[in-house]
């Protein structure tokens, strides 16, 4: 999994974290987590890589929401803390 997109700013109400995971769909789309902490991880700076969280790939569990069999939002169930790649 990667960002695709991201706005976490307060006053907007519409708040968009779009990822893209290239195995299931290479269009982004929307994203939940399950675990607000993997949620924390995934938008935070990593100084492992010295770069910022949306330049990073994830290693995730996740379910995919189908709407009439296309893939509409991805549910993080999971995400693999030490396996984040440059």
């Amino acid at each position: 999994m990667y960002w695709a997109s991201a706005s976490f700013i307060a006053k907007n109400k519409r708040i968009s974290n779009k990822v893209i995971i290239e195995n299931i769909d290479k269009s982004p789309k929307n994203v939940t987590f399950i675990n607000e902490e993997d949620e924390k991880i995934a938008k935070s700076y990593n100084g492992k890589f010295k770069k910022d969280w949306q330049d990073l790939n994830y290693i995730v569990d996740v379910e995919v929401l189908y709407i009439q069999g296309v893939p509409k939002t991805y549910k993080i169930l999971k995400l693999y803390v030490d396996e984040i790649y440059d």
